[in-house]
């Protein structure tokens, strides 16, 4: 009939206009997927967030798995207070029960508030003081630390980075280790295996050059920088 013909007419009618959608939606997309991919690649990026005043992290920037040394026992002595914002935290670090003879000055970081254990980091690599002369990524390091475990930078008035480096085996790269305190927690932001080339710090901006890489037989170098914007840390592949 007249209507059954009608009704299969705009039945086709609504499903070109269907695909048509579909395929500007499909398009779309796919530069989205295309221009994400540029800026991941070439842009600047943060390495953690903050929400409603809480850390929130990503995991693409943190390599640090615990599962081989999840049930060692360890001893940690403090080192020093840190404050973020009217927040004092005690941060004490620690080696394994036996491995006190192991590369590295120590294994676990601890960060305490008010006799509350907030935060324990373990790392089977170790991880070394900013003025240990056997590593080869802590010479021009020492004189941006106020204590020779850390480099610390305060971010906001309520948020503060600490900084420090792993040990390294050979020639490999140390871990460079980010955590943020603020007022209400502290958390592991970043780390990843990377050389710390130099530091640009002052009272208006921070930046790290760094870099990923050893150069052998004439590699160019990949660097990054993590700068401070806005009050966090952000990277950019150079």
């Amino acid at each position: 009939s007249q209507q059954q013909r009608n009704r299969s007419i705009q039945e086709r009618s609504q499903i070109r206009i269907y695909y048509k959608i579909m395929k500007k939606i499909i398009t779309l997309t796919t530069l989205f997927i295309i221009a994400l991919n540029l800026f991941s690649q070439n842009g600047e990026q943060p390495i953690y967030s903050m929400v409603d005043n809480k850390i929130c992290t990503n995991n693409a920037y943190i390599s640090n798995s615990m599962s081989m040394i999840s049930n060692l026992e360890f001893t940690t002595n403090k080192i020093c207070d840190l404050k973020a914002g009217k927040t004092l935290y005690d941060i004490k670090v620690g080696r394994f029960n036996g491995w006190e003879n192991e590369p590295g000055n120590f294994d676990v970081i601890e960060f305490y508030k008010k006799g509350t254990k907030v935060l324990t980091f373990k790392n089977q690599d170790g991880i070394v003081r900013l003025d240990n002369p056997r590593n080869l990524y802590t010479s021009n390091l020492k004189h941006n630390s106020s204590n020779n475990y850390f480099i610390e930078r305060d971010l906001t008035p309520n948020a503060k980075a600490i900084i420090f480096l792993g040990q390294h085996y050979g020639t490999d790269l140390p871990n460079l280790i980010i955590f943020i305190a603020t007022p209400n927690d502290v958390k592991l932001v970043y780390c990843k295996k990377m050389d710390i080339n130099s530091i640009d710090s002052n009272p208006d901006s921070f930046s790290m050059l760094l870099q990923s890489n050893i150069n052998e037989e004439g590699d160019p170098a990949i660097t990054h920088t993590i700068r401070e914007k806005n009050g966090i840390l952000w990277l950019k592949n150079n």
